[in-house]
C-alpha cells in the first residue's frame, strides 16, 4: 500500500480574503490608542493588520470553533460589533463579518486549553472528555487527495483520523505559538478578533 502524505493545516500571514477568518489585534477607541505603522482604523475600530493572519473557514470549524465557542466573551465581541453596525447580526460567536473578540487573558486561557487538549489526544485519543472536539474533525483535513473520504461515515472518519492526529496537534501547537507571537507584537493592544469570511 502506498503511504500516504499528512495534510498540513495552513496558517497565512496577512488578509487573504475569500472563505477565511481575519485574525488579528483589535482595541476600542476609549483605550486610548493612537494608530501607528502597520495600524489601521475602521468605523473607530484600531486593528493591527500588521500582525493579522488567516486560516481557512473549514479549518477553523473542524479545529477551532470547539475552543472559540466554549471562550466566546459575548459583551466584549457586541461593544466591537456595535461600533461598526448599528444593528449587529446577533449576539453569539457570528461566522460572516462580525468580530468575535477574546481579551489576551481569554485568549492564553484558550491556548492553555488547546494545548492539554492536543496532548489528551495524543495519550488518550479515546478520553470521552475529548468527544467535543473531535465530532468536528473531518477525514479530508488529515491527508492531502490520494485518500477518498467522501464517502466515509462519522465512525469510519474517526477510525481513519486517530492515527493521523498529528495533523491536529501540530496545528494546535503552531496556532498558540504564533497567537503568543501576535500578543507579544502587539502589546498595547488588549484584545484579538476573529472575523469570518
Amino acid at each position: 500500500m502506498e503511504e500516504q502524505r499528512l495534510s498540513t493545516i495552513e496558517i497565512l500571514e496577512g488578509h487573504q480574503g475569500s472563505a477565511c477568518f481575519r485574525i488579528m489585534p483589535v482595541a476600542l477607541p476609549d483605550e486610548g490608542l493612537l494608530p501607528g505603522a502597520g495600524d489601521e482604523v475602521f468605523t473607530q475600530v484600531l486593528r493591527r493588520t500588521a500582525e493579522e493572519i488567516s486560516i481557512d473557514e473549514d479549518d477553523v470549524e473542524m479545529f477551532l470553533f470547539y475552543f472559540l465557542k466554549r471562550n466566546y466573551n459575548q459583551e466584549r465581541s457586541m461593544r466591537y460589533r456595535r461600533l461598526e453596525h448599528p444593528e449587529p447580526l446577533g449576539v453569539e460567536f457570528e461566522w460572516n463579518l462580525e468580530d468575535n473578540v477574546y481579551s489576551y487573558d481569554e485568549m492564553r486561557r484558550l491556548l492553555a486549553e488547546m494545548r492539554e487538549t492536543a496532548a489528551r489526544l495524543v495519550l488518550d485519543y479515546d478520553d470521552p472528555s475529548l468527544a467535543g472536539v473531535k465530532e468536528r474533525f473531518r477525514a479530508s483535513a488529515f491527508v492531502h487527495e490520494s485518500v477518498s473520504v467522501w464517502e466515509m461515515t462519522p465512525v469510519q472518519e474517526q477510525v481513519f483520523i486517530q492515527p493521523n492526529i498529528a495533523v491536529a496537534t501540530d496545528f494546535y501547537e503552531r496556532f498558540a505559538r504564533r497567537m503568543e507571537l501576535m500578543m507579544a507584537r502587539a502589546p498595547q493592544f488588549s484584545d484579538i478578533s476573529f472575523t469570518g469570511p
